[in-house]
């Protein structure tokens, strides 16, 4: 298919209601996905009018199997556009969020880390940035792994707070300043690195 415009796209539903387009989406460019994907969606419109279903039942296609779109040929603009769309249509894994909350609106937000298909993106104040080919090259390249004040805060499901730990770099803050991982206090040691606080126990 990408060697052929998909000038049409025709649609029938199954008795399990999945539709089935022909030409499927098998492959391609980004804006080759863009043109497939514009000739779909009006091909489930003119099939719900011509059954007497609203066409705002619709439930919209998504991106298709990420595996299928041709990275190497996407510009990065394209590469952005379609991480964007991605998690728009509920792709994509949030894989770390890094959050701050300095006690005015002008210094608390947050950032979010995550992994689409076999790539890592960052979604930050100024906007999405990537692709990355690991969570620590990401975190390198935006900068998160260096934090500049105490008290930021690192949230991972899928990670523990020593893998983020052993993700990050304590020289820019004083010995014994601590941020937040999981929940957890680490803090900043001589070694340019973060380490677990350990409480001490109640006697």
């Amino acid at each position: 298919m990408s060697k052929q415009k998909p000038f049409a796209v025709s649609v029938t539903r199954g008795l399990d209601g999945q539709w089935k387009f022909d030409p499927p989406f098998e492959g391609g460019s980004y804006p080759e996905f863009k043109a497939w994907d514009f000739h779909a969606q009006q091909a489930v419109e003119d099939y719900l009018r011509i059954h007497g279903e609203k066409p705002s039942n619709v439930v919209p296609l998504g991106i298709p199997d990420i595996s299928k779109v041709n990275w190497d040929v996407l510009t990065h603009e394209d590469v952005l556009a379609f991480a964007a769309e991605a998690l728009d249509s509920g792709e994509g894994e949030s894989v770390l969020s890094v959050s701050w909350d300095f006690g005015t609106p002008m210094h608390n937000g947050i950032n979010t880390f995550w992994k689409i298909g076999e790539w890592f993106f960052a979604d930050l104040d100024e906007g999405m940035l990537g692709p990355f080919s690991s969570l620590e090259e990401a975190l390198e390249e935006t900068e998160m792994n260096q934090p500049l004040n105490a008290g930021l805060i690192y949230e991972s499901e899928s990670r523990s707070a020593q893998e983020i730990a052993f993700l990050l770099r304590g020289d820019l803050l004083t010995p014994g300043e601590e941020i937040l991982i999981n929940n957890e206090r680490w803090a900043a040691n001589s070694e340019n690195a973060f380490a677990p606080v350990k409480t001490q126990a109640r006697t």
